[in-house]
C-alpha cells in the first residue's frame, strides 16, 4: 500500500502511484480518501484548502506503526470519497466528501 501524507499532497498535488491519503492531526489520525478513478480530487482539494475538513496547519507526517499495519484493512473498508478519522481513544468516525459545485464568478 503506497500512501501519501496530506501536507505532501498540498505542496505538489501529485497523486500518481499512490493508493491513499493519510495524516496525523491534533486529535488522532485521518485515513483516506482512497485514490481511485472515482476520487473527486478537485472537491477534496478545495475542502482541504478551505479548512472545511480540518485546519490544514495541523496536518503532520507521522503515523504510528500500529496504524500503518492496519492501513490495508482501513483501505478496504473505505468507500469512494470517504475519510476515516481515528481518535486517540480509538473511536472511528466516517466522513463523506461530497462533490462541490463550481461557482461562476
Amino acid at each position: 500500500m503506497k500512501y501519501i501524507y496530506y501536507n505532501q499532497y498540498l505542496i505538489n498535488r501529485d497523486l500518481q502511484n499512490f493508493n491513499i491519503l493519510v495524516s496525523k492531526i491534533k486529535g488522532g489520525y485521518l485515513i483516506g480518501p482512497k485514490i481511485t478513478d472515482n476520487f473527486d480530487e478537485e472537491s477534496f482539494y478545495r475542502r482541504v484548502k478551505s479548512s472545511a475538513l480540518f485546519d490544514n496547519i495541523n496536518y503532520s507526517r507521522r503515523l504510528s506503526k500500529k496504524l500503518l499495519e492496519k492501513l490495508d484493512d482501513y483501505y478496504f473498508l473505505l468507500l469512494d470519497n470517504e475519510i476515516f478519522e481515528i481518535t486517540k481513544k480509538g473511536k472511528t468516525i466516517r466522513h463523506k466528501i461530497i462533490s462541490l459545485p463550481w461557482r461562476s464568478r
